[in-house]
């Protein structure tokens, strides 16, 4: 959900309904191929879930539709018994300049606001903590604690 076309605006976060339905079916399918093939995981890598300008960006809509589309998947694992972890991978401006899942602490507060926490760990990689100008010690800082 990166380099096709039909994903330059986002593909759980896109404005296009259509982009979203394909992004959701492809999600699904390599869920059926994973657990299939025994595997241990799933990483969601949100690519291209994220802004340029906020003149045409409704933050919590799209937002809001990238929580529906991981509370889908999240369904869906259940469904099929598939037991292999969920992660979200932050990685900051790769592509988009704004992205919604830029380091440890947004993927976090995202999945505490959603109340998606029990369900996905992060993936967390150096390079990245650097594109966010961040060491990976700051973004290991940012592990799970309970809500006040």
């Amino acid at each position: 959900m990166f380099a096709h076309p039909r994903y330059v605006h986002g593909a759980a976060t896109s404005c296009n309904v259509d982009a979203f339905a394909y992004a959701a079916a492809q999600v699904k399918k390599a869920l059926e191929v994973t657990h299939e093939l025994g595997g241990a995981g799933y990483v969601f890598w949100g690519g291209r879930e994220g802004y340029s300008t906020l003149w045409n960006t409704d933050l919590k809509r799209e937002l809001d539709h990238l929580a529906r589309f991981l509370h889908m998947a999240v369904a869906y694992k259940k469904e099929i018994g598939f037991q292999g972890q969920f992660y979200i991978e932050p990685k900051p401006k790769e592509p988009t300049k704004h992205q919604y899942d830029s380091d440890a602490a947004a993927c976090l507060n995202f999945l505490r606001q959603y109340e998606l926490k029990n369900h996905l760990k992060l993936n967390i990689e150096t390079n990245h903590a650097t594109l966010a100008g961040h060491t990976m010690q700051h973004e290991l800082k940012w592990r799970w604690r309970p809500m006040p």
